[in-house]
């Protein structure tokens, strides 16, 4: 249903199966051979071929689409190409890399990464379909840190990254390099985060994901779905193996209880305690084995 073969005379493209596209005078026509239907127009003003990404006059319902107008993207590019709107190719690779690969520059149009379900929820964790408690993993990068025994306070700068699986999603063109799967700022608000308290602070500070963090898209998973009905050819990847990662630098004051009697001859501990707000730990917990 979706392949042609061009058809030298009458110019047409010939489908495997009941459609035909073919050139009626002023006119391109998408027709059903078989209940000899109309499905579609499109005007051929200046248009030898009706070739790239193009406004079609739907005029009967096909594929859940009602009439109207719709974008349709009727491409000669070959597998593993994507189709610039004005019929050219370039390697699907290239889309959505943050540069202009097409001479109209829609290689880097409609670039969102995540897709979000109709019944999405961000105020609930997702369930793995273990109906386990879900992994949350935990990556701190120190950079500095100081002691003041006077005080008893441990003051640290760090990188804190958390990682988590969202089966609920799905992924859009996933880039084996993770700055490319930079999810934007709009669709963070809408994404679930886990929440880790820093137990040992004056105000249990907390983790934020805001403009300060990086939230992206890790593949983990090479395999992907195309999404055919999308005019602007789309790759779906499953978040159930393609975790989310989110990173941010912090600055936190944490409380230590020193026993001086015997300073500077002895070893005290001071530790940095964390703790999951987002929920219990029937529902969430630290992942120790993953990075």
């Amino acid at each position: 249903m979706y392949y042609f073969d061009l058809a030298a005379v009458p110019l047409a493209f010939q489908g495997y199966g009941e459609y035909l596209v073919e050139q009626f005078g002023d006119m391109w026509v998408w027709y059903n051979t078989i209940t000899n239907t109309t499905m579609a127009t499109l005007s051929a003003q200046a248009l030898n071929y009706p070739i790239g990404r193009l406004s079609w006059n739907i005029k009967e319902k096909v594929c859940e689409q009602e009439s109207g107008q719709r974008v349709l993207t009727l491409s000669p590019c070959q597998v593993g190409e994507f189709t610039c709107t004005d019929g050219s190719c370039i390697p699907f690779a290239k889309r959505c890399d943050l540069k202009f690969d097409c001479k109209d520059k829609t290689d880097e149009s409609f670039c969102d990464i995540v897709n979000y379900p109709g019944d999405y929820r961000s105020k609930l964790p997702p369930r793995p379909v273990t109906d386990l408690a879900l992994p949350i993993s935990l990556n701190i990068s120190i950079d500095t840190l100081n002691i003041d025994t006077t005080t008893m306070l441990l003051s640290v700068s760090y990188n804190l990254r958390m990682t988590w699986y969202d089966n609920r999603l799905t992924y859009n063109n996933l880039k084996p390099l993770t700055r490319l799967n930079t999810v934007s700022q709009d669709q963070v608000e809408l994404l679930w985060r886990p929440q880790v308290g820093f137990i040992n602070t004056d105000d249990i500070e907390h983790t934020e994901v805001d403009k300060d963090a990086v939230t992206t898209v890790l593949r983990r998973d090479t395999n992907f779905i195309p999404d055919l009905s999308n005019a602007f050819e789309v790759e779906i990847y499953r978040g159930d193996a393609n975790p989310v990662s989110t990173s941010r630098k912090y600055s936190t004051i944490f409380t230590c209880n020193f026993d001086l009697v015997l300073y500077p001859f002895d070893i005290q501990m001071c530790f940095m305690r964390l703790q999951i707000l987002s929920a219990s730990s029937e529902y969430l917990i630290f992942n120790a084995t993953s990075e």
